[in-house]
């Protein structure tokens, strides 16, 4: 127990997380940490460290995902990328875990509120002199937002793999990205472009980019087919 605080008062416990262990708040505590991560009045470390307890605590079965989403809403403005490519880490394990569940259409709905804001900080193209973090998670938002459903990121992936067929190629980091998008909502004629490319492909870094991409079809036929062109290559 802790004296001298108001029930009402947040607290944030391992100051800059300088301690190597997890803590776990009640939720109501939790909830409270809302403010401060929203006003970025504690670090970035902090905030960091808060939702990565979380969700560690999720995994071993010690808290409720439900507190864990309810606290990213607070997230939504964060302007740190070491935050985000952490985030969306722990999002892409959720994914797995609810893509074959009655609750993922709800779930693809959050991500798209969740995750709509940086990728409008982020775009599609490099920068100059951007921080080579942001380069790391920009391919990892557009393919959340991508699978997530979002028609203007789908759109634009179909318009850029085009293009990078015809003989202007894509940035190498946003490449897999755009693979696994027109992957995803393609359709044999995709299929058939990416088996192309992998065949030209000389560097193995795109043989594997290109089948990891070619394994994220939603069509049961075309993975099938994908399956085959695997073993016979």
């Amino acid at each position: 127990t802790l004296n001298n605080i108001d029930e009402n008062d947040w607290i944030k416990l391992n100051y800059n997380s300088i301690g190597l262990y997890r803590v776990k708040y009640e939720s109501k505590t939790l909830a409270r940490l809302s403010e401060p991560i929203t006003n970025k009045t504690i670090s970035p470390q902090d905030r960091l460290m808060i939702q990565d307890d979380v969700a560690a605590l999720c995994n071993a079965g010690h808290q409720s995902f439900v507190d864990y989403l309810k606290l990213l809403l607070s997230y939504a403005d964060e302007d740190n990328f070491t935050v985000w490519k952490s985030i969306a880490s722990t999002m892409g394990d959720l994914s797995s875990l609810l893509e074959y569940t009655d609750y993922f259409d709800q779930f693809k709905r959050y991500r798209l509120k969740m995750f709509s804001s940086i990728q409008q900080k982020l775009g599609w193209d490099a920068k100059q002199n951007e921080n080579p973090l942001v380069a790391m998670l920009r391919p990892m938002i557009l393919s959340i937002m991508g699978k997530s459903g979002d028609q203007a990121i789908i759109d634009e992936a179909k318009k850029r793999f085009q293009q990078h067929i015809d003989g202007n190629l894509i940035d190498p980091n946003i490449r897999g990205a755009v693979y696994v998008i027109v992957s995803r909502y393609g359709d044999e004629t995709t299929q058939q472009e990416l088996q192309k490319l992998y065949k030209a492909a000389e560097m193995t870094e795109e043989k594997v980019r290109i089948l990891r991409s070619m394994g994220q079809s939603s069509n049961p036929t075309i993975i099938e087919n994908t399956l085959q062109f695997i073993f016979e290559s």
